[in-house]
């Protein structure tokens, strides 16, 4: 037959399981921070990445350095769309040009639910005679060699790159008639 032992030896002591919990929780505790601090550490490389990008990427408005051929001509024109030299503005996507106003003259189209006029100088050269731009269908085309072209319902240019894009002036709407002022 075992002898029994003593059971005192086998009882746990509440003191003894109360501190062995405690430092179970401290450990724990530690885990987390050092997993905390990791990640936090690893979180300042991807936020100095981003912070990278969104510096870089955000520079000066170069527009105004290289569209530098347009004047501020003081535009303040007003039109009757019942006139016959205006009737075909009342139909989307058609343009009319409007000579003396702006640098030379002003392009004013019909864009569906909205009217937008833009000078029509051509902004990528200097003026010169051949630089007004010619309505052709839906684009602004320059006369000169370069034969730039423009889209008339968003004023940037049409297959090519270029620094810049059509000046654009603004149209207010009371009834038949068109204010174009800048």
């Amino acid at each position: 037959m075992l002898k029994p032992l003593c059971g005192e030896q086998h009882k746990k002591n509440p003191a003894s399981t109360r501190y062995q919990t405690n430092i179970q929780n401290i450990y724990f505790n530690f885990e987390i921070v050092v997993n905390c601090v990791t990640i936090l550490y690893q979180m300042k490389y991807f936020f100095l990445f981003i912070s990278l990008i969104f510096l870089t990427a955000c520079s000066k408005n170069a527009t105004d350095e290289n569209c530098k051929f347009l004047v501020n001509a003081a535009v303040n024109v007003s039109i009757n769309m019942n006139l016959p030299e205006y009737s075909q503005l009342q139909f989307t996507s058609n343009s009319v040009y409007i000579a003396n106003a702006g640098n030379q003259g002003v392009i004013v189209t019909n864009v569906g639910s909205s009217f937008r006029a833009w000078d029509a100088a051509d902004p990528n050269h200097e003026q010169r005679p051949c630089s007004r731009l010619a309505i052709n269908g839906v684009n602004a085309v320059c006369g000169c060699d370069d034969a730039n072209k423009y889209s008339l319902f968003t004023g940037g240019p049409v297959g090519v790159q270029l620094s810049c894009g059509l000046k654009e002036y603004r149209v207010s709407v009371s009834g038949n008639s068109l204010l174009i002022t800048n």
